[in-house]
């Protein structure tokens, strides 16, 4: 029978240290955005995007293929580490018909993101390689509006890769977190000047053994207007006009819930406390027993 003594030590200590909120880990990127960014983890965010790989309109060769567009998004997928003020950020395609996820940025589906299928040169359209030619993945940032979360405020920042490559970063196929320039023309051409102070990285160039599309935001609570704590919107766009045999994948600007500065302590931490301090409850017992 533990004695009493025991238990109020254990939860004297566990209410010193058992309780501490525990950060969020932060996300290792795979390329595979569904496993890297669980659902079930209370600090991801899933916004959807498409229903279905054709709602990207794709040629008919394609779906008799059994190809998936990499331009067909299926969901956007956000996290927020506290503790490095980094927001990871992950764009998941859909999977074709022999159960392999689509690489962003390949055009046609046919798992060369760098290269046209027959079908594709003979309707004259190119699929460039490392997001060359026009291929952009843009995603924009905005807080709330003037009358709160009821309505987006003007966008502050675009991440991404833009379509005029007079605009490329230095990242991994010009990767870059940018001012929103503002213009009319569409997001993949609003990128502005680049913002290096909050310009994380892109972890792969697309490919079959990185499928997604994986980058970080540095500093993210630090860029003026946002707060990850209060939440913010997102509007997002991928695709190119270059391989005219499917469409482009659009997301309107879509609010994102506000992201816990700490977590609520983990399962394990408590039960490994709990035991930490049952045995120190017990040591001082036994010695003063003894002495």
């Amino acid at each position: 029978m533990v004695r009493v003594s025991v238990l109020r030590w254990s939860v004297a200590i566990l209410a010193l240290f058992g309780t501490r909120p525990v950060l969020a880990n932060p996300i290792q990127f795979t390329g595979y955005v569904e496993n890297d960014f669980n659902f079930k983890d209370p600090n991801v965010r899933v916004t959807n995007v498409a229903s279905s790989p054709t709602e990207v309109g794709p040629s008919p060769f394609m779906t008799q293929n059994g190809w998936v567009s990499g331009w067909a998004i299926k969901d956007i997928r956000t996290s927020y580490d506290a503790k490095t003020d980094t927001l990871f950020v992950g764009v998941n395609t859909f999977t074709n018909a022999a159960g392999q996820r689509a690489i962003v940025g390949d055009a046609d589906g046919n798992g060369d993101p760098g290269g046209a299928s027959a079908q594709m040169q003979a309707a004259h359209g190119v699929d460039n390689p490392n997001f060359g030619g026009h291929k952009s993945l843009a995603i924009a940032f905005a807080p709330d509006g003037q009358f709160g979360p009821s309505a987006p405020g003007a966008p502050v920042v675009i991440a991404g890769i833009p379509a005029d490559k007079q605009f490329a970063g230095s990242g991994i196929n010009g990767f870059t977190v940018s001012q929103y320039r503002g213009v009319d023309l569409g997001l993949a051409y609003n990128f502005g000047k680049a913002l290096p102070d909050h310009t994380g990285q892109l972890a792969f160039n697309p490919s079959a053994e990185h499928p997604g599309f994986e980058f970080t935001i540095t500093n993210f609570s630090k860029i003026a207007g946002l707060d990850p704590t209060k939440g913010f919107w997102i509007k997002a766009y991928a695709g190119s006009p270059d391989d005219v045999v499917v469409g482009e994948a659009a997301l309107d600007f879509t609010r994102i819930a506000a992201f816990a500065q700490e977590q609520i302590p983990e399962p394990a931490t408590i039960l490994g406390w709990s035991l930490v301090a049952g045995a120190a409850a017990f040591r001082w017992r036994r010695r003063r027993q003894t002495a």
